[in-house]
């Protein structure tokens, strides 16, 4: 069968991406199916429906968006991780995300949704296998992401948070035996920072504002002389 297969692959009688759709829609199907609630649109344009929310007095919290895919979506993701095994770092993410939008407010889970925009999506490392990522994995995401983005201080301490938290989650599913940012944890201060962080960023800093000829003093700089 599976020389067959391989064939049918080979020779574009099967085309896989087209498989790969159908079995995406039918797995979304799946899911939707486990959702009780409706998905309705109201007077107002928007779509909205109901999650389980056990911090609510009702036992649910409302979803509202401006249209149904984007309430789908989100639908799907909530049991995709109520019933998959994370994998990568991204659904570990995801996976803490259920857990901590139960007890933020909506301006702060759209704070959050903002930042995994700026910081995770897309990126090779919210594709690595979350078994696979070490402290030295996290230190070189860090890094660049700090060159890339140009962030400050506070920023870079926000990212960090992100991702020791997305690790604790990930310890208390027992999805990692062990948590790669511990060591950076007990580091987490003003020194750390400024050896492991700004100390590689610094020089390109300056580079930049050498070339630009401008009087731009990026916060980092600032902060560190």
């Amino acid at each position: 069968m599976n020389d067959v297969l391989q064939f049918a692959l080979k020779n574009g009688i099967i085309d896989l991406s087209y498989v790969q759709e159908q079995y995406d829609m039918s797995k979304k199907k799946d899911l939707l199916n486990m959702h009780k609630w409706s998905i309705n649109q109201g007077k107002d344009g928007f779509w909205r429906t109901y999650l389980p929310d056990k911090h609510c007095k009702s036992g649910r919290r409302m979803i509202k968006k401006h249209t149904k895919k984007e309430v789908e979506d989100i639908v799907v993701e909530y049991y995709k991780q109520k019933t998959e095994k994370p994998k990568t770092f991204d659904d570990a993410y995801h996976k803490w995300r259920l857990f901590k939008d139960e007890m933020i407010s909506d301006n702060s889970i759209s704070k959050y949704n903002t930042d995994y925009n700026r910081y995770f999506k897309g990126t090779n490392f919210a594709k690595t296998d979350i078994t696979e990522i070490t402290e030295e994995d996290i230190q070189v995401f860090i890094v660049k992401t700090v060159k890339q983005k140009q962030l400050c201080k506070k920023a870079c301490k926000t990212l960090f948070g992100y991702i020791s938290n997305t690790c604790k989650s990930a310890m208390i599913h027992k999805i990692i035996e062990d948590n790669p940012t511990e060591n950076l944890q007990k580091h987490k201060s003003k020194n750390w920072f400024r050896t492991r962080i700004w100390s590689c960023c610094i020089r390109d800093f300056m580079k930049t504002i050498k070339n630009s000829q401008s009087t731009y003093r990026p916060m980092q700089y600032i902060w560190l002389h």
